[in-house]
């Protein structure tokens, strides 16, 4: 029998438009930057993304069992990696946010720290983005950590756009942190198969 193993794969999608001259009439020029998140789990699928032919950023969940490798895995091939910072969400189990996540109830001091311990726990990353969060990132005090450590350590700052009142926007450009923001989110499911004789599950 076969058994199948289900991964679920979040893919971020940013368009970035070529400004043109209106006179000539030429073809737009449409670029897109794709962001890959959840690197840090589990192993399956991954070594298909990090080591394939497709320029990708890979968004790593920190103090995971696979955070420090996934992220050098990305770095040897060339592949940027970012921070894929848990922030609490409005609805959703507690068990999806994995370990340590930034929650409304922990002080700033104490956000800065988880921030700091995972920039050292994803190495190479250049960036930070949200792993959900729809309530975390519209508590001002809470965002603002987050930036000025991202100032500090000089990353940017991709806003995953899980709230529409998100303080990451406003406070990344009082403080002159580069941002941007999520235009497209996709999920895709890969199917991997092996075969087990002896397997009689269905």
């Amino acid at each position: 029998m076969k058994k199948f193993v289900f991964i679920l794969v979040p893919l971020i999608i940013f368009t970035f438009q070529q400004p043109t001259s209106a006179e000539k009439m030429e073809p737009k020029e449409l670029k897109a930057a794709v962001i890959i998140d959840d690197f840090g789990g589990g192993t399956g699928g991954v070594r298909d993304f990090l080591e394939g032919d497709i320029p990708i950023t890979a968004a790593v969940m920190p103090f995971t069992d696979h955070s420090k490798e996934h992220a050098k895995w990305a770095h040897k091939y060339g592949i940027e990696v970012m921070i894929h910072l848990s922030m609490e969400p409005k609805r959703g189990k507690r068990s999806w946010l994995g370990p340590r996540p930034i929650t409304n109830d922990l002080s700033p001091a104490e956000v800065r720290q988880i921030v700091e311990d995972a920039i050292k726990d994803v190495p190479y990353a250049v960036g930070i983005n949200n792993h959900m969060g729809s309530l975390a990132v519209e508590n001002e005090q809470i965002v603002r950590a987050i930036v000025e450590v991202a100032k500090e350590r000089r990353l940017f700052i991709i806003d995953s756009a899980t709230s529409p009142n998100t303080k990451f926007p406003k406070i990344a450009e009082e403080l002159g942190v580069p941002i941007l923001k999520r235009d497209m989110f996709l999920r895709y499911i890969l199917v991997s198969a092996c075969s087990k004789p002896n397997d009689k599950t269905s």
